[in-house]
Formats: structure tokens, C-alpha cells, sequence
């Protein structure tokens, strides 16, 4: 039998277990957390690299102004001989949901590294998925009601989706950065979406044997009539949300970690 469970520390247990309140995070959050034992800077999509032997004007502009807001004008030309010109990591951000997966009680200290004094078995975690969701649309809602551009705002509003993807994170120390030159500067698209990059980490955190939800909210552009990701705003951190307790494991949920003899590590997100 596998598990989904959740760390946590003493202060948050009892909101979490009794009234269900549960922190949704952001990519960016993580990406910025101020604690450095858990940050990773590398959270979410990787940079665009350049590694072509010239870099023209109109190609500066279509893969690196769209996270850098700098364009390139009058012609110019990089002429960088294969050296490689990285971009800013895009700005895309989504709210994520982490968990390890066990298959005992007993593997729980060494996957949660000993960031948490309890924890919380999902016990029905596509429930979970879904509840969330129902919880993130009206939050979504009101944001793009506040800052969505006058003339787009209508079309978002009717089509908008809120998708949930789940996967076991793949741990590699290979980078994300997605590679451009000549050869595939033509078809490139700076602003497709690799969900794949959402669940890679490096190997050093392979202990913590994580699973992760992420909700993207989606909608029709108003211009080129595609369904495409909408983009949570930078600085959105987290969303505290209550969800039915029923949720959460009510044999598991008793179960804490004896810190004092877990070996766990305390790193990792």
C-alpha cells in the first residue's frame, strides 16, 4: 500500500487536521522562500540559452523580450560566435500541492528530512485535487475581475478552466534550460508551457520521494483563439484555503515524528 503524506510543524497541525486549512503554494514561492534550507532556485521552467553564432535583431526579440521586456532595435546584431546569452527564468507561476509517497508508516522521518513534528495522510487524494479546485476558481475569478485588461476580461471569464497535473518529481541534476540557434530558432516558441519542468529536482532531494499537484488556470486568448495557460501574478505566494477534513486520513493522522532519532535531512522544498 502507498501513502501521499504531508509534513508539518506542531503550529499548524491542529488547523490542518480539525478544520481543514490547508496552505496552496505557488511556484514562485518556492522558487523565493525566504527560509534557504527549503528554497530552490531553480523551481519551475528553465532559462532560454542562446547558443547560436549570431543573434539578430529580430530573433533577440522574439525569445528574450517576452520575460526581459528589453527589445533590441536598428538592426542590431550579437555576434556572440556560440558563446551562450541566458535569459531571465520566465516568469510563469502556479499554485502546487507537494507530498512523498511512502509505503510504510516507517519510511515517513527519512522522506520528510525532518521539516515536520506530525504529518497528514491524504487518504483520498484525487477528492483532494478536486477540492482545491473548486476552492482556487472563485479566488482566480476575482484577480482576473481586478487586473485582467478591460477588453480580454469577458472572453477569460467565460472559458476559463482551472486543469490539475499530478506527478512523481523526477530527480536529475541535468539543467532546464531549453537550448536555441539557427537551426530551431524559427519554430521556437518562448511561451510554450513544459509541464515536465514543473517535476524535475536535483538528486539531493531525491530522499524526499515527492509527488506534486499542480492547478493551472487556463482560458481562450481573446486574439488568436487558443486555449492557453493564464499567468498567476509574480508576487502571489500562497492561497490559504479550508478544505473538508474528511480528506485526511483519520488512522494516520496521529502518527508524529520522533525527530530525536529520524537521521532525516533538513533540506529540500
Amino acid at each position: 500500500m502507498m501513502y501521499l503524506v504531508k509534513s508539518l510543524q506542531e503550529k499548524h497541525r491542529e488547523a490542518t487536521l480539525k478544520a481543514g486549512h490547508v496552505r496552496i503554494g505557488t511556484i514562485n514561492y518556492y522558487r523565493q522562500i525566504e527560509d534557504e534550507t527549503r528554497a530552490d532556485g531553480e523551481e519551475g521552467l528553465g532559462k532560454i540559452v542562446w547558443c547560436g553564432e549570431e543573434l539578430k535583431q529580430e530573433h533577440f526579440n522574439k525569445i528574450f523580450s517576452p520575460f526581459d521586456d528589453i527589445q533590441m532595435i536598428n538592426g542590431w546584431t550579437i555576434k556572440n560566435n556560440g558563446m551562450p546569452i541566458h535569459g531571465s527564468y520566465p516568469n510563469f507561476n502556479a499554485f502546487v500541492y507537494c507530498y512523498s509517497e511512502v509505503e510504510t508508516t516507517d519510511d515517513i522521518a527519512a522522506a520528510s528530512g525532518g521539516k515536520g513534528e506530525s504529518y497528514v495522510c491524504i487518504a483520498k487524494p484525487a477528492r483532494f485535487v478536486a477540492l482545491v479546485r473548486e476552492e482556487l476558481k472563485p479566488i482566480i475569478i476575482r484577480a482576473i475581475e481586478k487586473h485582467a485588461p478591460h477588453e480580454e476580461k469577458e472572453q477569460i471569464l467565460k472559458t476559463l478552466e482551472i486543469l490539475d497535473v499530478n506527478y512523481r518529481v523526477n530527480y536529475d541534476d541535468q539543467r532546464k534550460d531549453r537550448m536555441v540557434d539557427e537551426s530551431n530558432v524559427e519554430d521556437f516558441n518562448p511561451m510554450a508551457f513544459h509541464p515536465q519542468d514543473f517535476f524535475q529536482k536535483a538528486t539531493s532531494y531525491s530522499y524526499e520521494r515527492e509527488v506534486r499537484t499542480l492547478w493551472l488556470p487556463i482560458a481562450i486568448h481573446p486574439l488568436t483563439g487558443r486555449e492557453v495557460p493564464l499567468n498567476i501574478p509574480h508576487n502571489w505566494q500562497h492561497e490559504d484555503i479550508d478544505i473538508n477534513p474528511d480528506v485526511f486520513s483519520s488512522t494516520l493522522i496521529e502518527h508524529r515524528l520522533d525527530l530525536k532519532t529520524s537521521g532525516g535531512k533538513s533540506q529540500g522544498v
